[in-house]
């Protein structure tokens, strides 16, 4: 875009010369010695001719201190805008009067040639200023790149699923509310997703093993005996909303919310399987309460 701007402007800057040499060859010398009379005797009748130079001129002061304010140097339409105002009012008084009245035959055909091109090309670069001030800078794009690139290595970063599948337990057992709960922010959320360090196995006394193995064979068939889970993912329904959360056993915060429970088990299944973990799916609140859906 930055580019097409600059040579619009540069055959603008180059057209403007042209009808200004076009023009000077319809009248010569006079062109400039009978210019300023020419433009005065527009008032009263012909006043609103100086209008769009008026308005030209202040939009190329806003374009100059816009320019100023971004650091840009590129200084080409400002140069161009400011030829085509002086030129228009080199060429406008005298051909006015022409153009308006059919009964009025033009003195000089070369001359009302060139004048006819400098006012169309007025006309471009008055848009060209407004176009050429919406532009980025260099420091703005380079800005959003480096956004674009942020956001997406966000989009992308995705939890990594671990060597082994964690089990899913689906119980009818009642929890706490969790009307109340908070989702994580962003930086606590990364922080569940990532895997877990492994602990050095501790040894144990032989008495402290059997023990522990006794309690291990009451536990429920579901759950795979001999085996210490680190973490415990709940997975529950919400009430207010039908959606599905997915939490830390004891957590008063949820990691996620998903609208099926089928999103919420895939996603704590891979945090379960990161982190020596088990995920235990709890019963349906509202329409469906008390019963387990699968």
């Amino acid at each position: 875009m930055k580019k097409c701007v600059f040579y619009t402007a540069l055959s603008a800057l180059t057209l403007t010369i042209l009808g200004l040499v076009v023009a000077y060859f319809g009248y010569r010398l006079d062109l400039f010695v009978a210019a300023i009379p020419l433009l005065v005797g527009l008032f009263p009748a012909l006043w609103w001719a100086i209008i769009p130079p008026a308005v030209a001129f202040v939009v190329l002061i806003i374009n100059i201190a816009v320019k100023c304010k971004k650091k840009n140097k590129c200084t080409i339409v400002p140069v161009a805008l400011f030829l085509s105002i002086i030129s228009y009012l080199l060429v406008v008084p005298r051909a006015l009067p022409e153009w308006i009245d059919p009964a009025v035959a033009p003195e000089s055909l070369v001359f009302s040639t060139g004048a006819g091109f400098i006012v169309l090309v007025f006309l471009v670069l008055f848009v060209l200023a407004f176009v050429d001030m919406a532009l980025p800078t260099r420091k703005q794009r380079a800005d959003e790149k480096e956004l674009e690139a942020e956001v997406y290595e966000v989009v992308e970063e995705k939890p990594t699923r671990g060597p082994d599948p964690a089990p899913i337990v689906y119980s009818d057992e009642e929890v706490e509310d969790e009307e109340s709960l908070e989702e994580v922010s962003e930086a606590e959320r990364k922080a569940a997703e990532k895997p877990k360090a492994k602990k050095a196995k501790e040894k144990v006394p032989e008495k402290a093993a059997e023990q522990e193995k006794e309690m291990e064979e009451v536990k429920k068939e579901d759950v795979k005996k001999e085996k210490e889970y680190e973490r415990i993912y709940h997975i529950m329904k919400r009430a207010k909303d039908d959606r599905w959360i997915v939490k830390i056993a004891q957590s008063r915060k949820a990691i996620k919310i998903f609208d099926t429970q089928k999103e919420a088990i895939a996603y704590a299944e891979i945090l379960a399987s990161n982190n020596n973990g088990v995920v235990r799916v709890f019963a349906s609140k509202g329409a469906n309460k008390g019963r387990i859906i699968t």
